[in-house]
């Protein structure tokens, strides 16, 4: 993933913010609550505070686990898509040279126009024209390689199946930049957060140092948690996005290709 300015500015918003407030939430009842009221109570309340956050433990450390899973699977996917358009120019390369340059140079462009058009559109939930423009200009080319050898045949065939391939896999990227987490999973983690922040204030200690510093570790635990699910859980919107360095390859070794002599792959 990338580290951008927008991950930096999501990181503090999350993670100062959720400390910030929980020292101001501490402050304030330790400003109008006697600390003695919370003394008789701290036997009861350490056996539901570890119940209620061993619940909620499970359910953040799920989501956060199930976030990472997908993203790691749009990952994959995307590596896929261009992996597959590599395969379309490498066994093009069977087909007469005028063929094979016009299916290079639709999969170059198409590298160049996913990588520095529908990248940047994809946060935004919208679709390149110019990259769906491409794509039927890699199917326009391969329309034209005719295969007349079992060859040409046998490599025609894999061309359609990784074409087919990318086609997938573009579809699965584009749906995966508009999907987002759930509004009541959201709710139900931010208001378990609070709920455990708020209950480790019933735990006075008497020095107000000391307990500052625990609440901020508590706060701390929680927000990192939390950053890393809204990093992962749309990772091709945050700041923290994965990069489209696989198309970025995928272009080089095409253009590597240009002026090679022809060989079979």
């Amino acid at each position: 993933m990338n580290l951008s300015l927008d991950s930096i500015l999501l990181a503090f918003t999350i993670i100062g913010g959720g400390m910030a407030l929980s020292v101001a939430g501490l402050l304030l009842v330790r400003k109008f609550v006697d600390v003695q009221h919370f003394a008789a109570h701290h036997q009861v309340g350490g056996n539901l505070l570890s119940i209620m956050g061993t619940l909620y433990a499970v359910v953040l450390g799920f989501v956060v686990v199930n976030a990472s899973s997908d993203a790691q699977a749009i990952r994959v996917d995307i590596a896929t898509e261009a992996n597959s358009v590599l395969n379309i120019e490498r066994y093009a390369s069977v087909f007469p040279k005028a063929n094979a340059e016009e299916v290079r140079t639709a999969c170059i462009e198409y590298c160049k126009a996913v990588v520095d058009d529908e990248w940047p559109a994809m946060p935004q939930g919208r679709i390149s024209t110019r990259a769906w423009q491409c794509m039927l200009n890699i199917w326009f080319s391969i329309k034209k390689c005719e295969p007349h050898t079992n060859q040409e045949q046998a490599f025609y065939s894999l061309i359609l199946d990784n074409y087919t391939q990318m086609a997938d896999d573009r579809r699965m990227r584009l749906f995966s930049a508009r999907i987002r987490m759930s509004p009541l999973l959201w709710m139900v983690i931010i208001a378990g957060g609070v709920i455990t922040i708020v209950f480790t204030y019933f735990f006075a200690v008497e020095s107000l140092k000391f307990q500052i510093l625990m609440t901020l570790f508590v706060a701390l635990t929680l927000s990192l948690n939390i950053f890393l699910v809204a990093s992962t859980s749309v990772p091709l919107q945050n700041g923290a996005r994965i990069s489209p360095i696989a198309f970025q390859a995928a272009e080089k070794i095409m253009e590597l290709n240009i002026g090679m002599p022809k060989e079979g792959p």
